[in-house]
């Protein structure tokens, strides 16, 4: 695929990506909110997964670290093995993708799903800032996506175990309350962007 190809294919999809968010804010992500708090709230496997530690900040300071040992090596003028591109190629888009949240984070700030089904609260107020503004875009989906697109591209055989895995994920964010469904997929193009760029960057200048 040229690379002009591929650039607008990428603006189709982040057109698409942003109706779709759009569609979810007016019609999806309020009644998906209220089912999941009304039938599935009061559950015990909803309360022990609502539980469950945060995986993102071991995982960032693994990537953070990965990156760390290949820029040490590559400082001394030390090769990477072949078997080392995948994990430093995930590493990479992860950091990207989360640092991305983090400011798109502020820019829209959302509230989160249980302000909504709890007190009533719902929107975007523009960099408001604070930890109950911070739902849009998901920070989980965003990491998932961009390990999980840098594998689809270099693993291709095990394309269905990476888009598993990553609905696996948006789908427990969802129905746990923890995301709204336009926050996971907005999430998701994210860090399937960023993904699929570490990999061109890679390919390009390596």
């Amino acid at each position: 695929m040229t690379g002009n190809r591929a650039f607008r294919r990428w603006l189709l999809g982040l057109a698409l990506c942003a109706g779709v968010v759009m569609l979810c804010v007016a019609y999806v992500d309020r009644p998906v909110a209220d089912f999941v708090f009304a039938h599935l709230s009061h559950k015990d496997l909803y309360r022990k997964l609502v539980r469950l530690p945060d995986p993102l900040l071991w995982v960032v300071m693994l990537a953070v670290a990965i990156l760390l040992v290949a820029g040490c090596r590559a400082v001394a003028g030390r090769g990477l093995d072949a078997w080392k591109k995948a994990p430093l190629l995930c590493s990479w888009a992860l950091v990207w993708a989360l640092a991305a949240v983090t400011v798109l984070k502020l820019a829209f700030g959302r509230t989160w799903p249980g302000a909504y089904v709890q007190d009533g609260v719902y929107g975007f107020h523009a960099f408001h800032g604070g930890d109950g503004y911070e739902s849009f875009p998901s920070g989980i989906t965003a990491g998932a996506a961009s390990i999980l697109t840098v594998l689809w591209i270099l693993m291709p055989r095990l394309r269905v175990v990476w888009g598993l895995g990553l609905a696996v994920v948006a789908f427990g964010l969802v129905m746990t309350n923890s995301h709204f469904v336009g926050d996971v997929i907005g999430g998701g193009f994210l860090g399937a962007t960023t993904g699929w760029m570490s990999v061109v960057l890679w390919r390009r200048d390596g």
